[in-house]
């Protein structure tokens, strides 16, 4: 009966016909831009969030007669300003359309009335939609909400749709051996994170289980000890999937939460489970940094969501990394993405209150960055050695480590606190003397009466001293 009644509601969805509604906030309008479209490709992606991120950073401007055009398709939350609000916006609906495709009302679940709700939307008989709510509802990923969107979830929910995962009889196989095997050891806790998942591993059951489900590899650890008991529960660690951009799950196909990402320091963890690819980073004589197994997974970008703590190393030398986003309450730990070679951007997290010891260093293709308001603290190495050009530090950022920012080629430099602490050799390039001086060209912005002058001033008078003249130029904000 159950079914007999979603086949009724299907054949009602056919009969709306197939014609798509634009991907603007209100389905009513028959503008001709979708919103989100920010490179204007008809696709909305993580492309178009990294060109709205461009255009922040300056690295992208519109053309004149897209002026108009980009300004309506970049505004995402609607308040009519393009700022990183929009980013913020573009993220969070990143994240919620990964981890609840298909839910348009936001009740949890896919269900029929979440056709039904596409259906209301298409006629004008329910509200706007948010832009989450878009990229969730188009279901067969057309860049469009159609019925065919619809039609998608009814097929899904009788058993219809294709899925997009079958395990081969390996993964079978071996999952059915490790259950046997490590029986002692799965746990309640243990048997409900991997609800949907598969045994793939352990090197000590007594002390870590690894497993996976459709598109990442699992590590849980039930008995770190106490060396590392910060480490007990679940670690993300690897992926299967061959996407170049990913969100970092907020769930495992399980239903279990998951709030942060580590790094398997033993690669043959995923080799034996037959993976496509073996890790996130890792050390040199895993990852490839020599050139012995290649270098890791090829990441465009990676979106890491709300609460997430991105442990040492994670993705570090990862080499095709390029833009990093970052949701709400996401924390770093020291080297987390040390050199990564492609690295152009950085979306960093409202509420990041700590950037760490050596957390970008040496990621030679990052010219510039905006350290939100929320920090409170750069720490020792952050960005030593990238490319940094520009940078602008918040308004309570009151440490910056010592050399924070050592032997980046900086010409543009605002600090918008008058009291912040600045360590020795923060903002030092030594090709400009032995004794670690100033680029003569850098231009300083910041207040006539701050630590940031006493500091050049030291600089300077340091710099006579040995008889090297430093010369730097000085800009009351």
């Amino acid at each position: 009966m159950k079914v007999k009644k979603l086949l009724c509601v299907a054949l009602a969805v056919s009969m709306l016909g197939t014609s798509s509604a634009i991907f603007t906030a209100n389905a009513k309008e028959t503008t001709s831009y979708k919103l989100g479209d920010v490179n204007l490709d008809g696709n909305i992606d993580i492309n178009d969030l990294n060109k709205l991120q461009d255009y922040l950073y300056d690295n992208y401007k519109p053309s004149a007669d897209n002026t108009a055009v980009f300004a309506r398709v970049a505004d995402i939350n609607g308040d009519g300003a393009v700022d990183e609000k929009d980013v913020d916006e573009f993220v969070d609906s990143l994240i919620y359309a990964d981890k609840s495709f298909g839910d348009v009302n936001k009740d949890g679940t896919l269900s029929v009335l979440d056709a039904t709700y596409i259906q209301k939307y298409l006629v004008g008989n329910t509200e706007e939609f948010s832009f989450s709510q878009i990229l969730s509802g188009d279901y067969n990923k057309d860049s469009s909400i159609s019925v065919l969107d619809a039609t998608a979830i009814q097929k899904q929910l009788v058993g219809l749709g294709t899925p997009s995962y079958s395990p081969s009889y390996s993964v079978k196989n071996a999952d059915a051996k490790y259950r046997k095997e490590y029986a002692e050891y799965i746990t309640p806790t243990i048997e409900a994170i991997t609800k949907n998942c598969y045994l793939v591993w352990s090197d000590d059951p007594d002390y870590a289980i690894y497993f996976r489900d459709s598109k990442w590899l699992y590590q849980y650890i039930g008995n770190p000890g106490t060396i590392h008991p910060e480490s007990r529960g679940l670690k993300v660690i690897g992926t299967y999937a061959s996407d170049k951009d990913i969100i970092l799950p907020s769930k495992t196909e399980g239903g279990i939460d998951v709030d942060g990402a580590g790094y398997s320091s033993s690669g043959s963890v995923i080799e034996n489970a037959n993976a496509k690819m073996f890790c996130l980073a890792g050390d040199q004589s895993l990852i490839g940094y020599y050139g012995s197994y290649g270098p890791g997974i090829e990441l465009n970008s990676v979106i890491i969501p709300n609460g997430y703590i991105v442990e040492g190393y994670t993705f570090s030398r990862n080499m095709t990394l390029k833009h990093i986003f970052m949701a709400d309450n996401v924390t770093l730990y020291n080297y987390c993405f040390e050199g990564c070679p492609s690295l152009v951007s950085v979306k960093f997290s409202n509420t990041l209150e700590k950037i760490p010891d050596n957390a970008f260093q040496d990621c030679r293709s990052l010219d510039r960055i905006t350290i939100p308001d929320n920090v409170t603290s750069i720490e020792k190495s952050a960005f030593l050695g990238c490319a940094l050009k520009e940078i602008k530090l918040g308004r309570n950022v009151a440490n910056i480590g010592e050399l924070a920012f050592l032997n980046c080629p900086l010409e543009k430099v605002y600090v918008y606190n008058s009291f912040s602490d600045i360590g020795a050799g923060a903002f030092y390039n030594r090709s400009y003397g032995t004794n670690g001086n100033i680029d003569p060209n850098c231009k300083f912005y910041g207040y006539e009466n701050s630590t940031l002058k006493e500091w050049l001033e030291d600089v300077k008078e340091f710099g006579i001293m040995w008889g090297n003249t430093v010369t730097y130029n000085f800009i009351t904000l």
